[in-house]
């Protein structure tokens, strides 16, 4: 990852394959390199500002994304906007932050083609509804900052009630690779009784 600037050399954090921790004392820009990592990953949020950031435009993140070591760039404004992709030998290629299931050209959507989990769909509640899964799905589980790490709380889980069910099959889907896609949803009991009273009361 580079943060680049006018007039100031870039700034690199170099990562390796497999687990990597950063780490040192309080006030070293641990929590920001964290938050630029996020936020190449599809994060909405902008990185918060530091002063030693305050002349540096530009976040790179570059990714091997074969076994021939094969690179590309992500390249995101730090103030926010969409994402330019940079593959040596091709055109460099527009990416919108903002995932959607229909549009094959969000930065989501790539990073889930290198993953091998494009059009996925994962359960979302008990009557068998699925969604799409998103990569931010799995930033926040590849990606984990020092209050996760010290919670008491599962990582697995962000603890709301309402995507508890998605969260755990977004694990379920990388430990299996199996997703839900097959599910049949059923109605929910609520609606299907609320329509049996509007037919009585007609």
């Amino acid at each position: 990852m580079t943060l680049v600037g006018r007039g100031v050399p870039n700034a690199e954090v170099q990562f390796r394959e497999g687990l990597n921790v950063v780490s040192g004392p309080s006030d070293t820009g641990k929590t920001f390199i964290v938050q630029c990592i996020d936020y190449m990953l599809g994060g909405k949020d902008v990185p918060e500002s530091i002063p030693e950031a305050a002349q540096y435009e530009t976040v790179r993140l570059s990714l091997n994304v074969s076994v021939d070591d094969d690179e590309v760039v992500l390249e995101r404004s730090i103030r926010g906007g969409d994402f330019k992709l940079v593959s040596a030998g091709k055109a460099d290629q527009h990416l919108s932050a903002k995932h959607s299931a229909a549009a094959k050209d969000s930065v989501s959507q790539y990073l889930l083609g290198l993953a091998g989990l494009a059009e996925k769909k994962v359960r979302t509640n008990k009557q068998g509804k699925t969604r799409d899964v998103s990569f931010r799905d799995l930033a926040r589980l590849v990606l984990v900052d020092e209050e996760t790490v010290i919670s008491k709380t599962s990582p697995i889980l962000t603890g709301q009630y309402t995507t508890g069910t998605a969260e755990s099959a977004v694990f379920r889907l990388l430990l299996t690779g199996v997703d839900d896609s097959s599910l049949i949803s059923s109605e929910d009991p609520k609606v299907a009784k609320g329509r049996q009273v509007l037919i009585s009361m007609q």
